[in-house]
C-alpha cells in the first residue's frame, strides 16, 4: 500500500520532525492540532493516514474484521519506519525523528520500542530500520506483556486520562515499569479528571456500537496468552487469538427488542 501524509514545516528551518500517528477512528482534527501546537514550538510535523490506503474506516467498529484489512498497532508502527526513510530524503534535511501516536497509534509507540520489530523489518525491507529519538503514547492500549519482552532504550512517554475506560491509563503506568525493568526508558503521566479521547474536538458521549477492549489485559508465556481477568488461557494461534477477543472485547451496542 502507498501510505498519504501531510507535512508541516514551521516558519525557521529545522532539522527535527515528528510523525503522528491517529487512532482506531483514523485521522481527524485532533492531528492537524498537533501538528500545528509543534510548528509553534519549532518542530516540523507529518500527520500519517494509515487507513485510507487499506480501505478502512473506523477500526473500533469491528476489530476484528479490519485487523483483517490491517489495522494493528504493529503495521502503524511499520508506517512509521517506512515515513521516517521517506522524510530523511526531503530537502528539509531531517536527522532528527519522533512520533506521537493517538490510542491505537500508541500502541505502535510501543512497537516501536521492541527489537522484535527492527528485526522483522530488516527481513521485510532487507535495510536496517531508521532511529527514532522521542516517542510518546497518548492514552493508548498497553494490554499485552510477553514473558520474552525487551526494550530498546528510546524515550517513551505514556500519556493516559484518570478515567479512562477504553484504555486503561494505570495499564500504562505498569507498562512503563515492565519496560523500565527490561531496558526500556519509559515514564507515564496521567491527567486527574480525563477520559479517552480527551484531546479530541467534540464533547465526551458515548460511541454507539464501539468495541471496547479494557478488559483484554494479557500475559503470553510461551505457547499460550493467559487473560488476566480471568486467568483463562488461550493457544497463541488465529483461532485462540478470536476466542479470546470474543471474550474481552465489550460492545457499546445493543441490539433492539422488537415488539
Amino acid at each position: 500500500v502507498t501510505i498519504k501524509g501531510s507535512l508541516f514545516n514551521p516558519d525557521k528551518p529545522t532539522d527535527a520532525v515528528v510523525v503522528i500517528v491517529h487512532g482506531s477512528q483514523g485521522v481527524d482534527e485532533r492531528h492537524f492540532n498537533y501538528a500545528k501546537h509543534l510548528n509553534s514550538i519549532g518542530f516540523a510535523a507529518l500527520v500519517l493516514d494509515s487507513w485510507t490506503a487499506r480501505g478502512i474506516g473506523k477500526a473500533q467498529f469491528d476489530f476484528a474484521a479490519n485487523e483483517k484489512k490491517g489495522a494493528r498497532a504493529y503495521n502503524l508502527a511499520i508506517d512509521v519506519f517506512r515515513t521516517v526513510e521517506v522524510l530523511k530524503k526531503q530537502p528539509e534535511g531531517f536527522k532528527r525523528f519522533g512520533h506521537i501516536g493517538e490510542s491505537m497509534g500508541g500502541g505502535a509507540a510501543i512497537w516501536l520500542t521492541k527489537p522484535y520489530l527492527y528485526s522483522e523489518y530488516l527481513k521485510l525491507f532487507s535495510v536496517k530500520p531508521p532511529e527514532i529519538q522521542a516517542n510518546i503514547a497518548v492514552y493508548g492500549g498497553c494490554f499485552e506483556r510477553v514473558s520474552s519482552d525487551k526494550f530498546i532504550p528510546i524515550p517513551t512517554l505514556f500519556l493516559g486520562g484518570e478515567l479512562d475506560n477504553d484504555t486503561p491509563a494505570i495499564y500504562c503506568e505498569k507498562f512503563a515499569e515492565w519496560m523500565n525493568s527490561r531496558g526500556g526508558v519509559a515514564s507515564s503521566v496521567i491527567l486527574k479528571g480525563q477520559h479517552h479521547d480527551f484531546d479530541a474536538v467534540y464533547k465526551l458521549h458515548t460511541a454507539s456500537r464501539a468495541e471496547n477492549p479494557s478488559e483484554c489485559a494479557s500475559y503470553i508465556e510461551g505457547n499460550f496468552r493467559t487473560w488476566e481477568k480471568t486467568g483463562e488461557k488461550f493457544p497463541m494461534n488465529a483461532e485462540g487469538y478470536r476466542n479470546f477477543q470474543r471474550k474481552c472485547v465489550r460492545s457499546a451496542w445493543v441490539a433492539p427488542v422488537k415488539t
